[in-house]
């Protein structure tokens, strides 16, 4: 989140981070939310907006077996953050975690967790891909209403049921690819607390194995 890049834009390498380091405390993480938010965050968020969506984040961090292994920056940068992009800022994490714990609960690394998600959520939520709906559908509630959302909002979804449960999440993508017809794409990654690196995979395109796609194949 912090890449100079206005908000939960990050550098985007897959290198392993930092040793876990000490737990993260509420203060320290308000702390850094206030000093790293988006410009035009400042000032017009709700009263208690930050201190909810940390309070949950780290509510979430001890709630199962593999949270403390996510590396304190990991966790700073791809858990705490409460948008991933430009989409409506809103308290979801915890709809999130009240639905999306237990299904996580037996889950023995990050990445399995992850992949429990984008293999279940949608059937659950009732949440389907459709093309051109950005930027009208892009927050996790603007999606819940419409019950769909093309590449951009399905992968600010996962990501944002990732990370309400404690998973290591962000959002990638391209802007436009380098091919005669062009088009652009979003998709996800995650990170792996059993190999301490980064997976991709496409939101609500679960394969049954990460680092594929249909724009990556092999």
């Amino acid at each position: 989140w912090r890449s100079g890049r206005n908000l939960l834009f990050s550098k985007g390498d897959r290198r392993r981070s930092a040793p876990a380091g000490p737990e993260p405390s509420a203060q320290e993480c308000v702390t850094f939310i206030s000093k790293w938010m988006p410009q035009r965050d400042r000032g017009v968020l709700p009263e208690g907006f930050i201190e909810d969506h940390v309070a949950l984040a780290l509510a979430a961090r001890e709630r199962t077996a593999w949270g403390a292994n996510v590396p304190k920056d990991v966790f700073m940068n791809y858990v705490l953050p409460y948008a991933s992009l430009v989409e409506k800022r809103e308290s979801w994490r915890g709809l999130f975690m009240n639905t999306l714990m237990d299904l996580i609960a037996t889950s023995n690394s990050s990445a399995q967790a992850g992949a429990l998600l984008n293999d279940r959520i949608w059937d659950m939520f009732g949440v389907k891909y459709v093309a051109a709906q950005t930027p009208q559908t892009l927050s996790v509630f603007e999606t819940l209403a419409a019950k769909n959302a093309s590449c951009t909002g399905l992968s600010i979804f996962l990501v944002s049921a990732c990370r309400a449960v404690g998973v290591p999440a962000r959002v990638v993508g391209t802007p436009e690819w380098n091919t005669p017809e062009g088009g652009n794409h979003n998709w996800v990654e995650v990170y792996d607390t059993s190999t301490d690196s980064w997976l991709f995979t496409g939101a609500a395109e679960w394969s049954g194995r990460w680092d594929q796609g249909w724009f990556f194949p092999q």
